[in-house]
């Protein structure tokens, strides 16, 4: 093969490398996001009306994400979930609290309201969640409130925290990221003054290669 043929093959090979990737490459999702940030919000029986006169707290996780597809063919964003683990369960074993996509917020309302839940209920809401599809190279961004059901005691113990989702890219729930944090008697007691969030941090950045 002199040099014209071994140029020849190469520009044919770069063509339909260039025609898989535009045409036929398979949805390939990428992720950026930014900090989990919990509140919990205090539902007295003034705001429930209660007949037994019970109070509980409705906790609640607002997540920003941006979706992207690296590839050609659309896919699916099927489902997410904030799985709560004990920090001591070192084999993230067992599930304490489940979470999922509830709500997609206005950031700038959900910001300015997020201190009274039926605030940013009524003004920042701007869906509520569904599976979706991103097309070929579309990026799209949703600010994403996760909530897992009412606390009627409110949980005090150091937690892991696993961000997972279930695409079209895989068959199963893919780990994305883990979060680690604390809910101490100081927080809650902060919580219950109309304190501000709880912003998770992600073990991902201490982590060493």
């Amino acid at each position: 093969m002199d040099a014209s043929d071994f140029i020849a093959v190469l520009a044919l090979l770069v063509s339909l490398y260039g025609l898989w990737r535009i045409h036929l490459s398979p949805f390939n999702l990428a992720l950026t996001y930014g900090t989990p940030t919990l509140k919990c919000y205090k539902i007295t029986p003034d705001i429930s009306g209660d007949e037994k006169k019970r109070t509980w707290h409705i906790p609640s996780i607002s997540f920003p994400i941006n979706f992207v597809n690296l590839g050609s063919k659309a896919g699916r964003i099927r489902q997410m979930r904030l799985r709560w683990y004990l920090k001591s369960d070192v084999n993230f074993e067992n599930v304490v609290f489940e979470f999922v996509p509830m709500f997609c917020v206005n950031p700038m309302e959900f910001n300015k309201r997020s201190h009274v839940r039926f605030d940013w209920l009524t003004h920042a809401v701007e869906s509520h969640w569904m599976p979706f599809y991103i097309t070929s190279n579309e990026r799209i961004g949703r600010h994403i409130v996760f909530e897992g059901g009412r606390w009627d005691k409110f949980p005090r113990d150091q937690y892991v925290i696993a961000f997972q989702i279930l695409s079209d890219s895989y068959d199963y729930w893919l780990t994305i990221d883990k979060f680690e944090f604390g809910l101490t008697e100081e927080w809650y007691v902060t919580q219950l003054k109309g304190g501000s969030s709880f912003a998770m941090a992600s073990l991902l950045s201490t982590e060493t290669p």
